[in-house]
This record gives C-alpha cells, sequence and structure tokens, in this order.
C-alpha cells in the first residue's frame, strides 16, 4: 500500500472511531435519560415528590414546532433531517434529488394524461388541420 493510501484509510478510520464514539456518547446519554424518566415515574407512581422533577425536566425540552402541509417546504432541513436519521450529506442529496426527479416525471405522465383525455393534444388536433388544409386545395 503506498503512502498516500494508507495516509486515506488512516483518516478514514479515524473518521468512522470519531463517529463511533459519538453514537456511543448519544446512547450513553439516552440511557442516563431514560433511568431518569424510569425514577420519576417509579416516583410518580408512588407519591413521592416526583413530580417536582418532572415540572424541572419540562423547560429543557425544546417544543417541536408543527409545521403547515400548506407551507412551503424547506430542502435544507429535509437534508439535515436526513442526516440526523444516519444518511450522509451526499446520500440525502442524491435522495432528495431523485424525490425531486420523481415527482416531476409524475407530473409530466399525469399532465400528458389529462391533455388526452381531455382531446387537446396529440393525433385528434392534428388531424383537423390536415383536413382544412385539403379543402383549401
Amino acid at each position: 500500500m503506498s503512502a498516500h493510501g494508507y495516509l486515506q484509510y488512516d483518516g478514514l478510520a479515524k473518521k468512522r472511531y470519531d463517529q463511533a464514539a459519538r453514537f456511543h456518547q448519544k446512547i450513553q446519554q439516552l440511557e442516563a435519560q431514560l433511568a431518569l424518566v424510569e425514577t420519576s415515574e417509579d416516583a410518580g407512581a408512588s407519591g413521592t415528590g416526583g413530580d417536582e422533577d418532572a415540572e424541572d425536566e419540562e423547560p429543557q425540552r425544546k417544543p417541536v414546532q408543527r409545521r403547515s402541509l400548506l407551507s412551503a417546504p424547506n430542502p435544507f432541513r429535509t437534508v439535515e433531517l436526513l442526516e440526523q436519521s444516519g444518511y450522509s450529506r451526499p446520500q440525502a442529496c442524491g435522495l432528495l434529488f431523485l424525490l425531486y426527479v420523481m415527482v416531476f416525471a409524475l407530473e409530466m405522465v399525469l399532465l400528458y394524461v389529462g391533455w388526452r383525455l381531455i382531446g387537446l393534444g396529440g393525433e385528434s388536433a392534428d388531424e383537423g388541420f390536415n383536413e382544412d388544409m385539403m379543402e383549401e386545395l
């Protein structure tokens, strides 16, 4: 293996190691939060002041803002959410691009079918034009 190839491999291994360390830390944080929730539920069920702990935890949580279905989608937020779900940035961008292409293709197919059903496009309009030209001659 060349020195350049080794450096690339070493950089990739370090990146993956750092990513695994972040995931491990996040898992530990989530386990600690789960333990706190379980203890607060147990304390709340027995009536030993579990409500005070629950009140302290509420302001720390960031409220999830509900979006309207009529609001414009934000592709950057979509990429961010896909990255949080485990996709890399190129995978998230590629998936979003593929989705946009598929939606555009579906719209074009529906438009074509609609025009054909209404009778505005295609052979029927061309045939009428040809018949008018033949009558003039």
